[in-house]
């Protein structure tokens, strides 16, 4: 069913009269990336994922949204022309989240070609699609406000009389994090995102394009089936096409990425395609997707076809030298099942930029102080619990006498490494909860350790390494403290002076070494996620326009933003007129990550009477 319903009237909010004087005014706080290796959120993250799980497993919105409310296709067909932009994996740090907001805001924008000559001058969309991941962390009220709602209205504040874009949204993984509740409240009550207005009233959506093209938006929630009403809607919805449309379609994952080491994880896409397009006769021609923050380009070998990943909304990036080169998918054609080869035509960052960013992960932990401080105070609890295991065992030394471990180890040389192993040996033989705390560190860390994308899976066994060298660390540090504050500064092990300056040493030296360590760990081929969450980089982004033109062509603008804006507040800015404006010399410049990908109109079939033939094309 088309949506026959008038646009509401331009929203009037507080800032429908002009901007706030003061930054203080504003109704957010600009935040900074989110800290992905700080403690509290390492936690609260692992917390928040195990319950939405929970949520959507037990307590599907999908289902509760279709027993409330009736969706409707949402007609654009009338129009010659359309403008459509798409981002997705939005939400993170003030300055990369606000720099794609300002983009998008922009009443028009020139896009630099890739060599950096001036390129093409394109209005702002008619329509912006959200791709997923519109908020990190995780999804709540404040998160949002903070990172999503705050930056958008900041970027484009709504005042009447404006030509308002129209906003459709599908959620992500992080959004499903407290069961869709805040996703629903934010994107599906005809509320306002600044100057875009929500028109959506379940989590999916199909939007009617000019000349038989048409977009449709999926909510496949943490990797699961499509859910029946959904599946409903959209055979509806294809039910309304002519055979020889086209479809674009969002969905929250690149799952044909994933297809090398879990071919089943395609299958979701591939069903969609085959029980909702293809019994009408239309083709799905371009497959939108984020959840991976970079650019990549896939098409089949004809060219006509394309699946594209474009999550540089504002969240960290994501390398791209480990993507395939190539993928078999699966699909139907002429009534059998065959597998089309598809090939990766560009990458955002380059492979080679990629690399030389991943081995930036080294000291990129050291930007993370409360994982630093984190390992500082394991280090310190490890060595009081070989001390105090040392003293309650006898005291025994391994070549006689009695002496605790820290007096052993000052009396030992640094050629004396073999013997200080022993020490320590001794210690964990004598105590349980020594060698079962040590156990733990190692398990930790090899359960820590994933290999990338395409790597053998024996790389696991870098977990155990790493996790022993924490404890070689820890050893080492006790060694190099104890042979400083007692052998050459004289203090009794027993002194509170010389417990405190262990504890300074440990939170200084321990923590620097312990992140280095970790960074060290990150270069190699394993944990690829985490080697680029950690440097919180603010740059490398992206979004997609889209043009539909007036003779049917589609034409797709992939922009890339290679550094974040810097900003500074405008006070009493005019009403609908952008809070922040970029610093001297320093706004995010637009350039085109490729050539603009133009796929040829659709050739609608149109059924005529049996005496004049089959179908002709319109």
């Amino acid at each position: 069913m088309s949506d026959p319903t008038p646009p509401p009237p331009p929203y009037s909010g507080p800032y429908s009269r002009g901007g706030p004087a003061t930054e203080a005014e504003l109704r957010f706080t600009p935040k900074r990336m989110v800290q992905w290796l700080n403690p509290k959120q390492l936690s609260g993250t692992a917390v928040r994922a195990a319950l939405g799980s929970v949520f959507g497993s037990y307590a599907d919105q999908r289902e509760v949204q279709a027993a409330l409310r009736q969706p409707r296709t949402h007609d654009y067909s009338g129009e010659g022309e359309l403008w459509l932009d798409y981002t997705s994996d939005l939400g993170d740090g003030f300055r990369s989240s606000y720099s794609i907001a300002w983009l998008l805001a922009q009443g028009r924008l020139t896009l630099a070609q890739p060599d950096g000559a001036p390129g093409p001058e394109t209005p702002r969309g008619r329509i912006l699609v959200m791709g997923g991941d519109q908020v990190y962390p995780t999804a709540s009220k404040q998160e949002y406000r903070d990172r999503l709602e705050g930056p958008y209205e900041a970027a484009l504040p709504c005042h009447a009389g404006a030509d308002n874009p129209h906003l459709y949204v599908i959620p992500g993984n992080h959004d499903w994090y407290d069961g869709l509740t805040s996703f629903t409240r934010l994107f599906m009550q005809g509320r306002w995102i600044g100057g875009w207005e929500t028109r959506q009233s379940r989590s999916y959506w199909a939007l009617k394009l000019p000349h038989g093209w048409w977009v449709l938006g999926t909510d496949i929630q943490l990797q699961a089936d499509i859910d029946h009403p959904q599946l409903e809607y959209f055979c509806g919805v294809a039910g309304q096409m002519q055979p020889g449309d086209r479809v674009i379609l969002c969905t929250a994952e690149p799952a044909w990425v994933h297809t090398p080491q879990t071919p089943a994880c395609y299958d979701t896409l591939a069903f969609f395609e085959r029980a909702v397009l293809q019994p009408h006769s239309v083709e799905l021609t371009l497959t939108l997707t984020g959840d991976l923050h970079h650019y990549a380009r896939y098409s089949d070998d004809a060219g006509t076809r394309h699946k594209l990943t474009a999550g540089g909304g504002g969240a960290y990036l994501y390398g791209t030298h480990t993507l395939p080169q190539e993928l078999e998918l699966p699909e139907r054609t002429g009534g059998r099942d065959v597998k089309a080869r598809w090939r990766c035509r560009e990458t955002y960052p380059s492979r080679r930029e990629s690399l030389r960013l991943r081995a930036q992960a080294l000291p990129a932990p050291l930007a993370n102080p409360g994982f630093a401080l984190l390992l500082a105070g394991l280090y310190a609890f490890f060595a009081w619990m070989v001390q105090s295991a040392s003293e309650s065992m006898g005291n025994v030394k391994v070549d006689g006498g009695k002496a605790d471990f820290i007096d052993q180890l000052g009396s030992l040389h640094w050629t004396d490494a073999p013997l200080a192993a022993l020490y320590f040996g001794k210690v964990l033989q004598h105590s349980p909860e020594v060698a079962i705390f040590a156990t733990v560190i190692v398990i930790a860390w090899w359960v820590f350790c994933t290999p990338d994308a395409g790597r053998p899976g024996w790389l696991k066994g870098l977990g155990l390494v790493h996790g022993l060298a924490h404890v070689a660390l820890a050893v080492t540090l006790m060694w190099a403290f104890t042979w400083f504050n007692v052998t050459r500064l004289g203090m009794e092990v027993t002194d509170l002076r010389q417990a405190a300056l262990f504890i300074v040493e440990m939170v200084v030296f321990g923590g620097t070494l312990g992140a280095l360590l970790v960074g060290l760990f990150l270069l190699p081929a394993v944990n690829f996620n985490e080697a680029f969450s950690a440097q919180h980089r603010t740059g490398w982004k992206n979004f997609l326009r889209l043009h539909v033109a007036r003779d049917g062509t589609l034409t797709v603008y992939p922009v890339g933003v290679r550094r974040a804006g810097s900003w500074e507040f405008v006070p009493h800015a005019p009403a609908g007129q952008p809070f922040f404006r970029p610093a001297a010399g320093r706004a995010p410049e637009p350039r085109l990550i490729e050539p603009p990908i133009r796929i040829a109109a659709p050739q609608r079939q149109i059924v005529v009477p049996p005496d004049m033939g089959v179908v002709a094309a319109a």
